[in-house]
């Protein structure tokens, strides 16, 4: 249980952020926390959720990826 909890900083560089944008992110409510004593941990399963549904997906241009498309 205890190695799926990450620190602020650990959290952080798991998303591949800073670790001032993670305290943000959890003192405005977007991210769960644990907090044991002084400290704040984060849940490795609740960033994985953060990650997933953050997704932008592809536009898909008449059968195509917009990316594709921009390309040529």
């Amino acid at each position: 249980m205890m190695s799926d909890l990450l620190d602020v900083e650990e959290g952080a560089q798991y998303c591949h952020i800073k670790s001032t944008t993670m305290r943000d992110w959890i003192y405005k409510g977007r991210v769960p926390f644990v907090k044991l004593g002084r400290r704040v941990f984060l849940r490795k399963q609740d960033l994985e959720r953060l990650i997933v549904e953050s997704l932008v997906p592809a536009r898909v241009e008449r059968g195509r990826i917009a990316a594709e498309a921009a390309a040529e």
